[in-house]
């Protein structure tokens, strides 16, 4: 990863925690504990999925583009 990518993942990581951050009740971020499972719900039910998807595409192209 560049330099310049890793700034925009942190960007991008910044801004999608202040999000799930407004999208989380506050009971669930009480303890160390409950953060982590907030997050880890969060990563599975609106960021894993789309990530995995697009990765999958991603590979899926190139292996069509290989057998091309």
């Amino acid at each position: 990863m560049t330099p310049s990518e890793k700034v925009r993942v942190q960007e991008c990581v910044q801004e999608l925690s202040e999000i799930l951050y407004r999208n989380t009740p506050l009971d669930k971020c009480q303890t160390l504990e409950d953060i982590e499972k907030s997050v880890r719900e969060h990563l599975l039910e609106s960021v894993g999925s789309k990530m995995a998807f697009f990765l999958s595409n991603k590979k899926l192209k190139q292996t069509l583009e290989k057998s091309e």
